[in-house]
């Protein structure tokens, strides 16, 4: 009976542990020297550019180059990294005359997209161990057709 009962204590305490949580390292490369803050935002499904994110950073830009962020504690399962180059440090994205994107932009997987954004194509999977991704910096003036 004893043992019973250790097994059927053990058993609840490992359902109601939380889930391990990894650190997310993120580096942004072709990162322009605007100065500003670069934002690194990680969005789950439910958060995709709606809501207030669960996990996200914010450092200063140094200069030219690339810059790497540790996103610590970031719970596994499904996300979509976004960066915004806040070069005017006004903490919003700014728009151009034409309503596009006015500073540089980031999104994982970028380079898949067809399209707008979308959870399912945009996302990444970060195990409990934590995960290492590079996402490109894209500004306005590189940008072609759209």
């Amino acid at each position: 009976m004893r043992s019973v009962l250790t097994v059927g204590v053990l058993a609840t305490l490992a359902m109601a542990s939380p889930a391990y949580a990894g650190d997310l390292t993120v580096t942004v490369t072709g990162v322009k020297a605007k100065g500003g803050s670069l934002i690194v935002a990680v969005y789950d499904k439910t958060t995709l550019f709606r809501a207030q994110p669960p996990f996200f950073s914010a450092t200063k830009v140094a200069g030219a180059g690339d810059s790497t962020v540790t996103i610590k504690n970031v719970a596994p399962g499904d996300y979509v990294v976004s960066v915004l180059h806040d070069a005017n440090d006004d903490e919003k994205m700014t728009l151009g005359p034409d309503g596009r994107f006015g500073e540089g932009t980031a999104l994982t997987n970028a380079e898949q997209l067809r399209g707008p954004p979308t959870f399912e194509v945009n996302k990444i999977t970060i195990p409990a161990t934590g995960a290492s991704v590079a996402i490109a910096m894209s500004y306005p003036e590189d940008r072609s057709g759209w």
